[in-house]
């Protein structure tokens, strides 16, 4: 055989054995009982997910199905899938495939499929532990910093704590100008995450805002269900969670922006949202209050604190979150671990920041439990050394 004719043979092996999945299934949650499982595939194709709770898990065939649909439409012909699971229950285990097949011909009365290929089966632990008990990590300010992700759940302690939920706090995707970029810094850790039983929260920071793929972020990190988007409020167990999304740290008309923000009607939008949730039976009647997000109302960096997303935060929401009975507040975006705990400064709620990206001496894994009578939260450096944390009895 000529040597051509025998390299041309290699690569339509090589090329029919590729897999249809160029980016492996991740799960995202979205509500209380909702996740979102998104993927990739190298060509346009279809996307169907198949899952159970069901304990023993029954055959593939007994197993429910869902697809995304839009305007009375099964989404079809893309490569970036996302299809919702609703109906779920927190404390058991939630067990899926994804499935695809390439769209050979796809015209108004002709579609034909390749073959249907399907992923390896993923299974998530329970949010809950228990249904009154809660088990977390944070991680924030990741940078394109991915390896840490790894590094922080490889460690003995979050195995201890086999966390089903991993909450990201802003600035963890990167200012990604291109899908290549967001892959690098951010989306290829994901997958073996969610391999590992992790189902993933992401939340916004101020760089999350900037480049080119911060107008596409929901293509591939989902928002919370409740306002379509990365701000919002959910019971977990004990606990009740109050998410919002800080905005970028300089007005909407400095020049670095190019007159393309507007973070200031968002956040306004949730001021109104937020008061009204801190006022309701949900937010007073649970055993944990804790609010979520990137950019605290205080820290003791001049220069963050003095930005112009802690004065609106402050004068916003300052006096509401004082009459909240708050248990704990966690932030992100110095880069620098710190806590602040209750009335010690002026605050009637601690305040944890999580470190950042800059080296692993400070960068933070941030472990939170709950239970109806103990909420503890302890932050770890990602080299495993323990940090203060807050521990709350009832």
């Amino acid at each position: 055989m000529p040597w051509g004719w025998f390299v041309l043979i290699i690569i339509i092996i090589i090329i029919m054995s590729s897999s249809l999945f160029s980016l492996a299934p991740y799960a995202q949650f979205t509500a209380a009982d909702s996740v979102i499982i998104h993927w990739r595939t190298s060509t346009p194709a279809t996307g169907l997910v198949r899952y159970t709770q069901a304990e023993p898990t029954p055959p593939l065939d007994q197993w429910q199905t869902a697809v995304a649909t839009a305007d009375g439409l099964i989404v079809a012909n893309v490569t970036e899938h996302a299809v919702p699971i609703g109906g779920l229950d927190p404390t058991k285990p939630l067990t899926f495939v994804a499935e695809s097949a390439p769209l050979t011909t796809f015209t108004a009365y002709e579609i034909t499929r390749g073959p249907t290929e399907t992923s390896a089966p993923i299974t998530l632990r329970p949010w809950l532990a228990a249904p009154d008990t809660l088990r977390l990590a944070i991680f924030n300010d990741l940078h394109s910093h991915k390896d840490y992700i790894a590094r922080g759940l490889a460690l003995p302690e979050t195995q201890d704590l086999a966390p089903g939920l991993v909450l990201f706090n802003g600035d963890c995707a990167g200012d990604a100008s291109t899908l290549a970029e967001l892959d690098t810094f951010f989306l290829s850790a994901l997958p073996p995450t969610t391999a590992a039983g992790h189902t993933l929260l992401f939340l916004r920071g101020n760089h999350d805002y900037r480049g080119a793929m911060a107008r596409h972020l929901r293509e591939h990190l989902s928002p919370l269900k409740e306002h379509n988007g990365y701000y919002g409020a959910f019971t977990l167990g004990p606990v009740r969670f109050l998410c919002l999304d800080t905005g970028e740290d300089k007005p909407d008309d400095h020049p670095k922006y190019g007159a393309l923000a507007a973070c200031d009607a968002l956040f306004a939008e949730q001021v109104r949202f937020a008061k009204a949730e801190m006022q309701s039976e949900e937010w007073k009647s649970a055993p944990w209050r804790v609010v979520v997000l990137h950019m605290s109302p205080f820290c003791d960096w001049p220069e963050d604190d003095n930005c112009h997303a802690a004065t609106r935060l402050r004068n916003a929401l300052d006096e509401a979150f004082a009459g909240a009975n708050i248990d704990l507040m966690l932030a992100a975006h110095t880069h620098h671990y710190n806590l602040f705990p209750a009335n010690t400064i002026g605050r009637p709620y601690p305040i944890l920041i999580g470190g950042g990206c800059r080296n692993s001496d400070i960068a933070t894994i941030t472990h939170l439990s709950a239970t109806p009578t103990r909420l503890s939260v302890t932050p770890y450096k990602i080299k495993g050394a323990p940090l203060p944390g807050v521990y709350l009895t009832r």
